[in-house]
């Protein structure tokens, strides 16, 4: 199968990072993949990806940087300091695991935080009661394809002098 934007995306990165949280969170913390909100019981993050942009591509090789979010959403019966300390303490988390996965031997490289935004909702989000969210714009670059070996010429010897 030829690999495309999305599946290598897919693939090679969401589900990279999908493992790695849910390794880091054991469960208590469910991770899935969405364009869109999933109501669910439990507080939960979501991976999404915003933008695939074309950063340097070559006749056999493709660079592109690709930016996603990870909404961490925090399901709380009251809003008040200790939730909001939750929240912030729940970001950092995530936070830090995605700094030891910034790179991937063969993936993607260049992981970094773009911008961390606290209780910003969009589309169905606004509608649910007694959620506080939290969204880390994060951004990693891929290299799709491979680069033919260059065949290099045998150096010539060095002469020795006598």
């Amino acid at each position: 199968m030829a690999y495309n934007y999305t599946n290598y995306t897919f693939n090679n990165i969401l589900v990279k990072f999908r493992d790695a949280l849910r390794t880091e969170y054991g469960g208590s913390l469910p991770v899935y993949i969405g364009e869109s909100y999933s109501k669910n019981k439990n507080s939960h993050i979501r991976i999404f990806v915003n933008q695939i942009s074309d950063e340097n591509s070559k006749t056999k090789m493709i660079l592109n940087k690709v930016e996603m979010t990870f909404a961490l959403y925090l399901n709380i019966k009251k809003t008040n300091d200790k939730s909001l300390n939750v929240l912030t303490d729940n970001t950092n988390r995530l936070e830090q695991v995605l700094y030891n996965n910034r790179r991937d031997t063969t993936n993607y490289f260049d992981g970094r935080v773009e911008e961390i935004e606290f209780n910003i909702r969009e589309d169905e989000e606004v509608f649910v009661d007694n959620m506080l969210v939290s969204k880390i714009n994060y951004s990693v670059r891929c290299l799709i394809g491979k680069v033919d070996e260059v065949q290099m010429k045998p150096k010539k010897p060095i002469k020795e002098i006598d």
